[in-house]
């Protein structure tokens, strides 16, 4: 197991697998995304991969900005 992943850490495994872990398994681990999804990843994939705990105790943060024009402009490309 990744050490420092607990219950409740935030982590990012590829750019397309990130969640809250909320199931500690002894294969595998259970992550619930930002869309209230819940993902079974194997532990080999937390092996072979970087993966990144974004709830360490630092002081640095991600997140996504999306502007409201940048939204409006989105949608006015799919209503053409």
């Amino acid at each position: 197991m990744v050490e420092g992943v607990l219950n409740w850490s935030y982590i990012e495994v590829d750019k397309d697998t990130r969640g809250r872990v909320t199931d500690i398994r002894m294969r595998s681990i259970v992550l619930n995304t930002g869309s209230n999804i819940d993902i079974t990843v194997p532990n080999q994939r937390l092996v072979e991969n970087r993966v990144i705990n974004w709830s360490m105790n630092d002081k640095i943060r991600k997140f996504e900005i999306h502007s409201v024009w940048h939204m409006e402009h989105l949608l006015m490309r799919l209503l053409r």
